[in-house]
């Protein structure tokens, strides 16, 4: 490539477009409208840095095509961008509250954060964590375009100008959106568009990241040694960082730790040395940059709110309780709400709010009105946690200390005997037990560079159903999926429920024909060949 070498000072734009264009032999279109004075020193540089260089000081913009070079003024011309974003505004806020004053309860919800602690009447408290998200991508995209065309510089609008081009000086900017189709169109200068072109593409490469949670909730039933918890520092794993108190959030009060291995079964083996473990729920939730996820997995408990009205008839005098009874619920289960910031080097900044809730008992509504109408209410245990965090793609996040002491009560008696009146306490025993359970919570996000199954899911791309997903005629005893673990969507009554864990016998495998389903099967294909109906 050519190189020229130049050295001009405070000499007329034009003239010296003019000698480059001579000495490069090149057919020069020049518009009477370029204006201004340049000053250049280069050697031996390309021809397209040197036009660059020069439309830099003075407002032209250049098209070389061949041997053609076109000069003109840097007048506003319409360019469209393509905006790949779903047309979608969404409001997340969630509050978590504690009070020591009766009739006062706290509430859950999900992401700005606002902490407050306030004084009630006598020794009353109240300390409230309210977070909010508010994401509008398309309306904050059209305010920093808006403010990227109207930046210094920028000239008054023209007005009565020829058709055509604008003269030159002359500056106007337009912006169009389509949010529907993801279209922006602008209507701006060379020097606007480049600016809009480099904007744009640093948003939707920020919007564009993902990650995927990984949480395991557990809880460890302590054995008598590990009553006070579990102590991390006697894992003896090399490959534990542990981050102290402190460094981390304050909600939490637990330290953060890394763990290399991506291997959960290993954190499990390695906690079953203070307890019993047990695995409630094992989510997984793929997240883009500063958007709230949700996980709900629960049951709506219903009760009933009971209004007892006492009416007295006059001959009788004779008093009559009506009641009036309203339906509630409540949510009882497992809900996980994340919220994650992806910077351009990779490190991941988590918003995480895991709530596990269950009824630990019924109380009696004590209302005297209601007489002999029973009214009992649900008594929720709630275990929750509200923090911030900061990991790099595979690390381990572990948030514990949630310690809780239940106590079982175990009957037993003689049949007959232990029902005697009196005497019956002789033959029933009684047991209180009493258990210290510790819940934790496993957080491990991974970034999604590319999404798909031969990007970012590829190791997940091993239990999906092979090219026979659905079979056109399976034969009695095959089912469309042979290669999948029988898994059905609802369990049946009796069967034990996905967070106890799934038992293998209470579903059994047609294809096995140890099973009882496929002596079944086989029993009816029998008697079908006999032309007889079975049983």
């Amino acid at each position: 490539m050519r190189g020229y070498s130049i050295d001009v000072f405070d000499i007329p734009a034009e003239q010296l477009l003019l000698a480059i264009g001579r000495d490069a032999g090149l057919e020069l279109d020049l518009h009477a409208g370029i204006t201004g004075n340049v000053s250049l020193q280069a050697h031996d540089r390309p021809l397209g840095e040197l036009l660059e260089r020069i439309a830099r000081q003075v407002d032209l913009r250049y098209e070389l095509r061949g041997r053609h070079l076109r000069v003109r003024p840097d007048t506003p011309y319409i360019r469209s961008y393509a905006v790949d974003y779903v047309n979608l505004s969404r409001d997340m806020r969630g509050t978590v509250a504690t009070s020591t004053q009766i009739a006062t309860s706290g509430s859950a919800g999900g992401a700005g954060q606002r902490a407050s602690s306030t004084g009630g009447a006598g020794n009353a408290s109240i300390t409230q964590i309210e977070t909010r998200s508010a994401n509008d991508f398309w309306n904050t995209l059209e305010h920093n375009l808006a403010a990227i065309l109207a930046g210094p510089g920028r000239a008054p609008d023209c007005g009565g100008e020829r058709r055509g081009e604008s003269p030159a000086g002359c500056r106007n900017a337009d912006l169009m959106l389509n949010r529907e189709s993801g279209i922006v169109m602008a209507r701006a200068t060379q020097r606007q568009h480049e600016q809009l072109e480099a904007f744009l593409a640093g948003v939707q490469r920020a919007a564009r990241r993902q990650v995927m949670i990984e949480a395991t909730i557990v809880e460890v039933t302590l054995a008598d040694g590990y009553r006070q918890g579990i102590d991390w520092t006697r894992l003896g794993v090399p490959s534990w960082s542990v981050r102290p108190r402190g460094s981390g959030d304050a909600t939490s009060g637990q330290p953060t730790l890394s763990y290399l291995s991506a291997n959960s079964d290993i954190r499990l083996e390695l906690l079953e040395t203070f307890g019993t473990v047990k695995v409630l729920s094992s989510p997984r939730l793929s997240v883009l940059n500063n958007q709230t996820a949700m996980l709900k997995v629960v049951e709506e408990v219903v009760y009933f709110l009971v209004d007892s009205t006492t009416t007295e008839y006059d001959d009788r005098k004779q008093a009559r309780i009506s009641a009036t009874t309203t339906p509630q619920s409540v949510s009882v289960g497992m809900v996980m709400s994340v919220t994650p910031q992806i910077s351009a080097d990779g490190d991941i900044t988590l918003n995480v709010r895991p709530t596990i809730s269950g009824i630990s008992g019924f109380k009696d509504d004590p209302n005297p009105s209601l007489g002999d109408i029973p009214n009992r209410v649900p008594q929720i245990r709630t275990r929750e946690i509200e923090s911030m965090l900061r990991l790099r793609s595979g690390e381990v996040a572990v948030l514990g200390g949630l310690m809780e002491d239940r106590i079982d009560h175990d009957t037993g008696r003689i049949p007959l005997f232990g029902d005697l009146p009196v005497v019956g306490e002789l033959f029933t025993r009684r047991d209180n037990n009493v258990r210290r359970t510790e819940l934790l919570i496993f957080l491990r996000p991974l970034l999604i560079d590319e999404p798909g199954m031969r990007g970012g899911y590829a190791e997940y791309a091993g239990h999906l159903p092979d090219d026979d997903f659905l079979l056109d005629s399976p034969s009695p005893g095959q089912r469309n999926f042979p290669h999948l673990p029988l898994r059905p969507l609802l369990a049946p009554a009796g069967a034990v429920s996905a967070a106890e864990g799934f038992s293998e016998a209470a579903y059994p495998d047609p294809a096995d024909p140890r099973s009882p389903a496929a002596s079944s099967t086989s029993a009816s294909a029998a008697n079908a060949d006999a032309g007889t109906s079975p049983p």
